[in-house]
């Protein structure tokens, strides 16, 4: 009934189908036709729009469906659709034929291997109905897979899945050259038979339920049976077997096999007997296998067997009586199908997708039946079109994907799909449906209908559903007629009409409208001087350019043609070809160019009334002219102006301005036109263009005003102005001009030119006062000379002072003489103070100047280390203040005594290689603090370190030491620490200083350097930096250049030391340095005699009172914890007029 149902439902779909199908395939050209002569035939013969036909086992072809095609018809296309339908048993067709025409000519099937029925799908892609899949391990399988069509419209669908055991195959063929055969199924004679064979543990070596036991056949005959057959399997521990043969058992023997007839079947050479899984074979004893049977046939089956006597396996074939027999010893080939496991934790999915239709846990033992119907929808929407048959159906291949995690097996089965599918017929055995159907229908008569049959052939039984006829034809043609076409139509001499007539105003067709003729010119009677032709396929054009100035009258007639092939002439008309004044033309003839010189006079051209042979005219007209400049600034280099002349002539003038030239800008371009009447058309009527060109004459250079400049003695470097503001050379660009200083007034100013235009001055040192400059300037002819004026400015230079003894760190007592120098280099030292510690600076005591002295009386102060601080004024500025830090000594001094702290040396250690930027460290420690640390490099001098707490570090630039970019230098480092009264036992390491190999890779590090390599990479000597097949290293022998592929050791050229710029420069070297002596020997005296440092200080006592002195020293002086500053030589020192005490500097150790 639910059968029954689907159908009905499919029915009503396709009886509404046609409405909304409309099939797409190839047109046949000329396809657009006069609406009353295209029709569709959309039925069957008689008028159904559809046809069912129940078909049967028995009557399983019919010939109802029927296609009425009118005679001489054009077919366009044709196409109708057909599917398989149940019938009232559910019966689907198991396929389809179909032969148009039913003239034994197949055109038309659903039919191919794994295709099923027509509706309904319930085979796999082999065209089997059950599978069974054995997965003898862990895994999955894909290969099970099934057809449907892509276009398939799923109703229903299931699929039944069962878990069963795998199947674990023994076989045993024993390897031997002797070879016999044995006869155990015998004899026409034997009414009873009892056989035993033994098959040995180990050649089985498998435990479990025995599914199949299998013996190799030698002669197989023709359908052997046997009566009352029985098959018995015992556990044994027996090796030989007894003629005996209750004697051979162990265990009671269990019937497995039992059939009234045994038809044995030769698979493959192999007799198998189905046991199930009754008997248990155990792997511990021999298997024991016994066949009886009473009767037989008279066919002969003979057991191929193996010659053996070391190990007896034994077999006993009965006589007649089956009670006695003989025992032999014989080996036989065997197999046996064990059972395995069932399926763990099974999956099934449909389509390979991951999307699982079954997931289950544990033992897969039971059946399931799946509901697939929403799966193959969407697969079908999703999957590929695995192939197309001939006939344009597309198949889709849908897999089967199983998994499990133990060994087992599936069984597929009752695969159950209803789906609709409707198949469109146009592609056949024969090429396509329309070209079948056009061999069928007749072209003569016109009239009448010819009735092509559709045979329907199909397999089994079920329903065909035909529909959907669309044969797009045209009915039979008549040729097109003419109306007389008048002989009014014109155009003018040398012009293209392309659309002069319309012809379609004077056709008619009873197939096509008159535009979609086919139009040609059957006759022009001035083929040879005027054009004829058919534009936009109903136009008459005219092309009367080929040949200049013809006028006249041409005769024409045309034709036209239906998309039928009929045509019609029409009549002869004419078409009048009037005649029109014609322009000017340009002849080949260009103007020469017009070339000045720069400043130089006007130039004339005269222009001829008949053109001079630039212009001509076919009607010999007087010609006027019109000039314009096509270069866009042209009124910037010249002027010119149109006249009238003698005999009509046109006189054109130019004239170039001052100063303008084109030897940059190129030529200047100008544009005559021609014309007839005056009436310039400039986009019609003919022109040359004509080149004039302005050459230049050099002018000089110009110099503008320099600017003075003033500026401050000792301001360094400064720019005074840029060339590019102050000259100017109107046919030079300033970068081409050659510029140069020729001389300063002064060899004290350095004046230099940068950046190819800036002029800067450097003034030298505490030099003031004026001078002057004088440039030159050069272009390719001409020079021009300028000169400037300068004022350096007198400033004051602060003195300079200086402690020569004590030195810094020194340890003194007693009264001790301090001695000094000092200077000015623009005047005289008038002052000299000094001061100790935080002290007042005083001037009472100090005697001299240049050298100059101070007795202090050490006694006065504390045990410990002090800062002597100097400095000199000359009247308006004080200098820097120097210092030198010493330790004061003295017996019974005011020092606390104590323990003197420890100093140790953590890196680096003794026999050390360090190189490049190193950081020494180590500890410090008193039981009063650790005031600093110092440390001295090889015979250099203290230098205090970086102290933190009881740490210190000093970051040595061992690239700085003398020499250690050559060759690996051993230098001694010592260290002490201060405590603020005593120093330290010092300490010291040996290491070595290696910064000429680092890495030790045979590259100096200065030329890893300079070449872009890695001095503390030891790889890249082996490295070919620029791929020229040559090392570093072998670059670095052969003075090549490691990053250069063209400088190669090999037949390359040697790096060559530039001698000539060697040579130059040391030449400019020794000019400079003899400058030098020069100006230092001339000790800066002026032009006039007088003393440079008298004349300028006389200028210095004009300026303002003196400014409060800010204290520039960098380092304070040091004074124990809890001490005191004291008076120098027990005097007080007082505090000089508007000059601050320094703060308190941070108490650091001298460095000696």
């Amino acid at each position: 009934m639910c059968l029954l149902k689907r159908a009905v439902y499919i029915l009503a779909a396709l009886l509404v189908l046609p409405v909304f199908l409309t099939p797409n395939y190839p047109a046949a050209p000329g396809s657009t036709r006069a609406e009353e002569k295209d029709i569709v035939i959309d039925h069957f013969y008689g008028g159904d729009k559809t046809k069912v036909l129940n078909l049967t086992r028995s009557h399983y072809y019919s010939t109802e469906a029927k296609l009425p095609i009118p005679n001489n018809s054009t077919i366009h296309n044709a196409t109708f659709q057909i599917t398989g339908l149940p019938n009232e048993l559910g019966e689907y067709p198991e396929w389809i034929k179909l032969d148009v025409g039913d003239d034994g000519s197949m055109d038309w099937m659903f039919r191919s291997r794994g295709y099923g029925n027509f509706g309904n799908q319930t085979v796999f892609s082999d065209d089997l109905s059950e599978k069974r899949v054995e997965l003898s391990s862990p895994g999955f399988s894909s290969d099970v897979k099934f057809l449907l069509p892509k276009n398939a419209t799923i109703d229903s669908a299931t699929l039944t899945v069962e878990g069963v055991r795998n199947i674990i195959t023994v076989t045993k063929r024993w390897s031997s050259s002797s070879w016999g055969i044995y006869y155990p199924f015998y004899g026409s004679y034997l009414s009873s038979v009892r056989f035993q064979t033994l098959f040995p543990r180990s050649a089985i070596n498998h435990e479990g339920y025995i599914d199949k036991i299998y013996f190799n056949a030698v002669n197989f005959p023709s359908n052997p049976r046997y009566s009352n057959f029985r098959v018995y399997l015992a556990n044994t521990s027996k090796s030989t077997l007894s003629s005996t043969f209750s004697n051979n058992y162990d265990d009671d023997p269990v019937l497995v096999y039992s059939v009234s007839n045994f038809f044995p079947t030769n698979q493959n050479g192999w007799i198998p007997i189905d046991v199930k899984d009754i008997f248990y074979f155990n792997n511990t004893k021999n298997l024991l296998v016994e066949i009886r049977w009473s009767g037989d046939n008279g066919q002969n089956i003979g057991l191929g067997y193996q010659y053996s006597y070391g190990s007896r396996y034994s077999v006993y074939a009965s006589s007649a009586s089956a009670s006695t027999g003989s025992t032999l010893y014989y080996r036989y080939n065997f197999k046996i199908d064990f059972l395995g496991d069932y399926p763990h934790n099974p999956t099934v999915d449909i389509g390979d997708d991951g999307e699982r239709e079954l997931a289950l846990s544990g033992k897969f033992n039971t059946t399931q039946v799946l509901d697939i119907k929403s799966t193959l929808t969407d697969l079908l929407q999703n999957l590929p079109v695995s192939k197309e048959d001939d006939y344009g159906n597309a198949m889709v291949e849908i897999p089967i994907n199983l998994t499990s995690t133990t060994q087992g097996a599936f069984i597929l089965k009752n695969l159950q799909v209803h789906y609709t599918y409707i198949a469109t017929v146009w592609k056949t055995d024969r090429g396509t449906l329309p070209g079948v159907l056009r061999s069928l229908v007749p072209v003569w008569p016109n009239e009448g209908t010819t009735i092509i049959p559709i045979n329907v052939t199909i397999g089994g039984a079920g329903k065909v559903w035909l529909g959907s006829v669309w044969i797009p034809l045209t009915l039979p043609n008549y040729p097109p007629s003419f109306t007389p076409i008048p002989s009014n139509f014109t155009l003018y001499e040398d012009t293209r009409v392309e659309r002069l007539i319309n012809l379609s105003l004077y056709t008619g067709d009873d197939l096509d409208p008159p535009t979609d003729l086919l139009y040609l010119v059957n006759y022009n009677s001035e083929a040879g001087k005027v054009g004829v032709f058919i534009t936009d396929r109903y136009y008459l054009g005219v092309d009367a350019t080929l040949t200049p100035n013809w006028n006249g009258v041409v005769r024409v007639k045309v034709s036209a043609t239906d998309s039928g092939g009929k045509y019609a002439f029409s009549n002869v008309f004419t078409i009048t070809v009037i005649p029109v004044n014609d322009e000017p033309v340009a002849t080949d003839r260009e103007f020469d160019e017009i070339i000045f010189d720069e400043d130089g006079a006007a130039i004339t051209l005269t222009l001829d009334p008949h053109g001079g042979g630039y212009f001509t005219d076919v009607e010999g007209d007087r010609l006027y002219y019109h000039l314009e400049p096509l270069t866009e600034n042209a009124s910037d280099y010249l002027s010119w102006s149109l006249s009238a002349g003698v005999d009509n002539t046109t006189v054109v003038t130019f004239s170039p301005k001052p100063d303008k030239n084109t030897d940059e800008s190129g030529p200047i371009l100008f544009r005559i036109w021609a014309d007839d009447d005056e009436e310039f058309n400039l986009t019609e009527n003919p022109y040359k263009d004509l080149k004039v060109s302005i050459e230049g004459v050099p002018d000089p250079p110009v110099w503008g005003e320099i600017p003075p400049l003033e500026v401050n003695e000792d301001s360094g470097e400064v720019k005074w102005f840029d060339l590019k503001d102050v000259i100017f050379d109107p046919d030079t660009p300033f970068e081409s001009l050659d510029i140069t200083l020729i001389s300063v007034s002064t060899t004290l100013v350095e004046i230099s030119i940068v950046n190819g235009s800036e002029v800067r001055l450097r003034p030298s040192s505490n030099f003031y006062g004026d001078g002057t400059a004088t440039f030159r300037a050069r272009d390719e002819e001409n020079t021009a000379e300028a000169t400037g004026e300068f004022h350096i400015l007198p400033v004051n230079d602060p003195p300079a002072v200086a402690i020569t003894t004590p030195h810094d760190g020194a340890t003194i007592s007693g009264t001790y003489t301090i001695v000094g120098s000092s200077s000015d280099v623009d005047g005289v030292v008038e002052l000299i103070e000094v001061r100790v510690d935080q002290g007042s600076w005083i001037s009472q005591g100090v005697s001299g100047r240049n050298p100059w002295t101070y007795t202090v009386d050490t006694t006065q102060l504390p045990d410990g280390v002090h800062t002597i601080w100097a400095r000199a004024y000359d009247g308006e500025d004080f200098s820097q203040p120097v210092s030198v830090r010493v330790i004061v000594q003295n017996e019974g001094g005011g020092g606390g005594g104590g323990t003197p702290p420890t100093v140790t040396i953590k890196a680096p250690k003794n026999g050390d290689e360090i190189y490049g930027t190193f950081v020494i460290y180590g500890s410090a420690s008193d039981d009063r603090g650790v005031v600093a640390v110092q440390i001295k490099i090889g015979n250099g001098p203290w230098i205090n370190a970086s102290l933190n707490e009881t740490q210190w570090t000093y970051k040595w630039v061992t690239t700085l030491l003398p020499g250690s970019s050559e060759r690996e230098i051993p230098v001694t480092i010592t260290v002490r620490s201060f405590d603020g009264e005593l120093y330290s036992e010092p300490v010291s390491v040996r290491v070595f200083v290696n910064n000429y190999d680092t890495d030790k890779d045979g590259l100096p590090n200065e030329w890893e350097k300079n070449n872009g390599l890695n001095p503390f990479n030891q790889i890249d000597a082996q490295e070919d930096t620029d791929g020229d097949g040559y090392t570093n290293e072998e670059e670095y022998k052969a003075n090549t250049d490691p990053q250069d592929p063209l400088s190669r050791p090999r037949g390359a050229e040697k790096k060559q030391l530039p001698w000539l710029w060697i040579i130059i420069g040391v030449v400019a070297v020794l000019a400079i340095l003899g400058a030098v002596l020069f100006l230092t020997r001339k000790g800066g005296k002026s032009e006039e005699g007088e003393e440079e440092p008298k004349r300028k200080k006389k200028e210095k006592k004009k300026k303002k009172e003196k400014e409060e002195e800010k204290d520039e020293g960098d380092r304070g002086p040091i004074s124990p914890p809890g001490a005191a500053a004291a008076p120098l030589a027990a005097q007080p020192l007082k505090v000089a007029s508007k000059i601050p005490t320094p703060p308190t500097p941070p108490k650091v150790p001298p460095t000696a």
